[in-house]
């Protein structure tokens, strides 16, 4: 599996940011993100404390989440 750049990251929140109308694959968007980026942190990517980052910058789009 190729290691996640900090470019593949900050494309990915885009996405959220620009589907954040359609909540339920926003959040589904988000919660892929913040796996992918766990999963980082277990292949010691030198870049993973960056990486989330800015996977909890989603937290700053606004969008309804479950039980929210």
């Amino acid at each position: 599996m190729k290691t996640m750049t900090i470019a593949d990251a900050t494309s990915r929140v885009e996405a959220i940011r620009v589907c954040r109308f359609d909540f339920e694959a926003a959040h589904g968007m988000e919660d892929e993100l913040r796996a992918d980026v766990l999963r980082e942190v277990v292949k010691k990517n030198p870049r993973s404390v960056r990486l989330a980052e800015i996977a909890l910058s989603t937290d700053n789009i606004p969008f309804q989440r479950c039980g929210a």
